[in-house]
């Protein structure tokens, strides 16, 4: 790699392209200053010009370099090279304060200092060549404002041929002007006073997540970099330090302070260095004593609950969560209340677990369940209640739908519905499968509500029939589409049916209720049935293909 001599004014850029260009890493390129010239610009003069003696005698104080707003920048003469196999090098932090007036320099035990095979004046000169380098690189100024870092550097390189080297020690690398300061700035995250609560925060549109209060300044000063320290330029480095993605969050900013105000409902969330809102979450498992998001699952919220060990619960014990969406990717455990617009489960149920979603997807069901449509892949003793509800397979349990559809069931089941009920293989004994309506607690509920609204309206028309006749049509229609819909769940039986597709293999139980308390019973054998269902005419009701019947 051919050595290459370079002016610059920022030499991390430098080593970059010179990498690029020889098709290298940085990680193996070094550099050497061979020269530094130092340039100023004050009140007095418009342009940078260099730095010289005469110049220096000019603002030879602190109030004078600030009064005229005194700045500086370096320009640096750099040789480019390969590193040496066998390097000697610095294991080092920088720690910047909150100005950047005073930065110090972390030097590390496991540096390797080559001070056993040198004098403490060559130690010492190899440490001032190294640690400048490294002030330049980050563009700190160098040989100016030094006064404090070589008496301290000397120091350490006495402390450092004593072999007292044992722990990591700290250097100023540069002393410029604290500025005066009447207030501090303060950093106030009002998103994580929420968050002291719950575990789990929502926020909503318009909330103040963060305030950053801007200090004040009764004097100017002068950083580390060279650049004037002012209440207007100052980057202050108590100020909120993440890339805020404005799609979702807001900053509005004056003279006196600076806010970040959510523009959408949802959590904070970080991904590297990026700050937004989103309406995902994601958690490891969620706690009883922490375990509120929000009062509905209408909230566009997607909660994501992960927890890898397999021996703890994602939910725990007695939580209570609602929101838009919920996946939890491991177990659901006792007494917890699981309500969503969309449920996904991975994991199980515990049996003393409740659920409530328009649309449910569980792995394995030992709880209760109150869905639109229930997906369950085992069925294991829970509980369902749903309009729809499609299983793999069955292992005990207790069905309440309108269409049940099921790949296997094994033993103990009861399933009740009130239109269909359709399985491909029953493995097992002692199943039962009734088709009434009744059994449906929705189904009973909903006659209740409508027989209450008919006996509503009835009266609503007496009273338009005597008092305002151009309500009776509208009033007549609504008592027709609810007497409809009555009718249809009172005769749903007549349209019901219970499909197996497969021989059965022993004794199970199949119950068409026909209404007034009768019931059309049949015990299975061990063989293959076509479709049960009712035909109905005017003398008798017959279970078909069975053909047993009840008198009208």
């Amino acid at each position: 790699m051919k050595e290459l001599t370079v002016k610059t004014k920022n030499i991390s850029l430098s080593l970059k392209k010179y990498a690029q260009s020889n098709d290298a890493s940085t990680d193996i390129i070094d550099f050497s200053i061979l020269k530094t010239k130092t340039l100023i610009r004050t009140t007095k003069e418009r342009d940078f010009v260099e730095f010289n003696e005469s110049i220096k005698e000019r603002y030879n104080s602190e109030k004078k370099m600030i009064d005229y707003h005194v700045e500086f920048k370096q320009v640096y003469t750099i040789k480019l090279f390969e590193k040496a196999q066998e390097q000697y090098s610095l294991k080092y932090e920088i720690e910047f304060d909150e100005f950047i007036v005073n930065p110090k320099i972390i030097i590390k035990t496991d540096s390797n200092i080559p001070y056993k095979r040198k004098t403490p004046k060559d130690t010492y000169l190899w440490l001032l060549k190294e640690i400048n380098k490294i002030k330049a690189k980050n563009n700190i100024l160098i040989h100016i404002f030094d006064e404090s870092y070589l008496a301290k550097l000397k120091l350490f390189t006495k402390h450092l041929h004593a072999g007292k080297f044992k722990k990591s020690i700290k250097l100023p690398l540069i002393e410029t002007i604290s500025p005066d300061i009447t207030r501090k700035g303060q950093l106030l995250l009002h998103y994580e006073n929420k968050k002291n609560h719950h575990q789990i925060t929502e926020v909503n549109a318009g909330d103040l997540l963060i305030e950053f209060a801007k200090p004040k300044f009764g004097k100017n000063g002068l950083d580390a970099f060279g650049n004037v320290i002012t209440s207007e330029t100052q980057k202050n480095s108590k100020d909120f330090t993440y890339d805020i993605d404005d799609e979702t969050i807001e900053v509005k900013e004056d003279k006196d302070k600076k806010q970040y105000i959510a523009k959408v409902k949802g959590f904070v969330n970080f991904s590297k260095n990026l700050m937004f809102i989103d309406h995902i979450i994601k958690k490891r498992k969620l706690k009883r004593v922490e375990d509120t998001l929000s009062e509905h699952e209408d909230n566009d919220i997607k909660v994501i609950v992960s927890e890898k060990d397999s021996t703890q619960d994602s939910i725990g014990e007695g939580v209570t969560l609602s929101s838009e969406t919920i996946h939890v990717e491991g177990f659901v455990g006792s007494n917890s209340v699981l309500n969503a617009t969309n449920l996904i489960i991975d994991g199980a149920t515990h049996q003393s677990s409740r659920q409530s979603a328009k649309f449910a997807k569980i792995n394995r069901h030992k709880g209760t369940i109150r869905a639109h449509q229930a997906d369950i892949k085992l069925l294991e003793g829970g509980t369902v209640y749903a309009t729809t509800v499609n299983i793999d397979s069955c292992l005990n349990g207790t069905i309440y739908a309108k269409d049940v559809n099921i790949t296997n069931v094994k033993s103990n089941l009861k399933v009740y519905a009130s239109h269909s009920i359709n399985i491909t293989l029953v493995s097992g004994e002692n199943n039962l499968f009734n088709i009434d309506y009744k059994k449906i607690p929705i189904l009973s509920k909903k006659i209740e509500f409508i027989d209450h609204d008919i006996e509503d309206l009835k009266y609503h028309l007496e009273e338009a029939k005597r008092h305002d006749k151009s309500k009776v049509e509208g009033i007549k229609l609504k008592l027709k589409e609810l007497q409809e819909i009555k009718n249809d769940i009172l005769n749903s039986v007549k349209d019901a049916h219970v499909k197996i597709e497969r021989p059965l293999r022993g004794l199970n139980t199949i119950i068409f209720s026909t209404g007034e308390n009768k019931e059309l019973i049949y015990k299975t054998s061990s063989k293959k049935y076509g479709e049960f269902h009712l035909e109905i005419s005017e003398e008798k009701i017959t279970l078909k293909p069975v053909n047993i019947s009840i008198n009208l």
